[in-house]
């Protein structure tokens, strides 16, 4: 039987292997062979957050802004779908970017497989740095639209200091929720390419369908940060003309999911 104490200095092991791990995954959707500098990728990853901050603020204020004037007697949940599927677009578009390092590649396993690291702390760090990665974007685009939304919107429900706290945090949960479904799903669309085609021809198609997905997400970043500034209203109107012609889009878009949820968590 194994002693306490040397299962305890396993554990240690384990999660030290983890935390290193991580930490090397999370890097590297930050290297790539236009920063391939550590110093580079930090000022990288500073201006980028705060790209998404105030992007983030902007685009939470024009959508809400009518709310000083006009009460929301449960129509914000077509703001909230706006802003939902503005933020899972980028993060689409981030992960394609970044489809290069998604998956491990030979360059890892030849470097990992003589150390002494399990398979389950190999893909647990995995894992993990996925979800840090997206916490961090998150975080990035929330950091303003966490304060933004629960001033502008809590006011009619109530004007306790602990929904507005709940109101925050439901917020940050939903759109949370809505990017690690858009990344898992674009880690999907990868995933199929590997398992159906075979290695070279992997390479050249996954090439083609890495630039149509480029370009449809640019094109739908384009059109809602156009709608944001010039068409909003009409934007924001055609949810609610789904919804009451029971449109069965509204049910299969997937940012409304998430609109759904947040409702829920809020109590509506």
């Amino acid at each position: 039987m194994v002693s306490f104490e040397k299962f305890i200095s396993l554990f240690k092991g384990d999660a030290r292997q983890f935390l290193v791990l991580t930490r090397h995954f999370f890097n590297l959707f930050f290297q790539n062979d236009l920063v391939a500098f550590e110093e580079q990728m930090k000022q990288r990853l500073i201006a980028v957050l705060a790209l998404l901050v105030v992007l983030g603020g902007h685009i939470s204020n024009s959508i809400l802004f009518k709310y000083l004037f006009v009460p929301d007697n449960g129509i914000s949940w077509q703001e909230k779908g706006f802003f939902i599927s503005f933020f899972m677009i980028v993060l689409g578009f981030i992960t394609v970017l970044e489809w290069d390092v998604i998956f491990p590649d030979a360059r890892d396993y030849s470097n990992l497989i003589g150390l002494p690291v399990k398979i389950r702390t190999f893909f647990s760090s995995k894992f993990a740095s996925f979800l840090l990665f997206i916490a961090l974007f998150s975080a990035g685009v929330n950091l303003m639209a966490t304060f933004v939304f629960p001033y502008y919107l809590s006011r009619y429900r109530s004007l306790s200091v602990v929904f507005l706290l709940r109101f925050g945090l439901v917020h940050f949960l939903s759109c949370f929720l809505a990017n690690v479904f858009m990344f898992f799903f674009c880690i999907f669309l990868q995933g199929i390419l590997m398992v159906v085609l075979s290695q070279s021809l992997f390479k050249k198609v996954s090439l083609i369908f890495r630039f149509i997905l480029l370009v449809a997400f640019v094109f739908l970043m384009f059109f809602h940060l156009l709608t944001s500034v010039t068409w909003l209203p009409h934007e924001i109107s055609s949810f609610e003309e789904l919804k009451e012609s029971n449109s069965t889009f509204i049910y299969a878009y997937p940012p409304m999911w998430f609109v759904g949820i947040y409702e829920k968590l809020l109590g509506n």
